[in-house]
């Protein structure tokens, strides 16, 4: 039964899509904030970022992020329609990065997207 889960997750990508989320993205947030963000909890969250604190609310496929005020500075929310995480901020939504059957495409802040196979990541 391993055996089959093992195959099971090469064949469909699930330990590439799993690698590049902890190399890229969870790595980064863990760098920038100094925080792990596996480490989040269900619920607010307070961690520090450059010298402020601040509040996260995570919920399923959602994160808010307050300043100490309780403002909201940004929120990631994951849509299902699409596998696509975004970045809302002052009422815009910005694509973050889109997870496809073959392929991950990043969206950079100069509008370039970065497509990456599955079978790389």
């Amino acid at each position: 039964m391993k055996e089959a889960v093992f195959l099971g997750l090469n064949i469909i990508p699930g330990y590439g899509v799993a690698v590049f989320l902890d190399a890229f993205i969870l790595n980064l947030v863990e760098f920038w904030t100094g925080s792990n963000p596996l480490g989040l909890n269900p619920g607010d969250n307070t961690i520090m970022y450059r010298g402020q604190e601040l509040l996260v609310n995570v919920q399923k496929s959602q994160f808010i992020i307050k300043d100490s005020q309780g403002n909201i500075l940004n929120e990631l929310r994951f849509n299902t329609e699409d596998n696509t995480w975004y970045s809302i901020r002052n009422r815009e939504s910005v694509k973050l990065i889109t997870i496809g059957t073959e392929t991950v495409d990043i969206y950079t802040a100069s509008g370039e997207v970065l497509v990456v196979p599955n079978t790389n990541i």
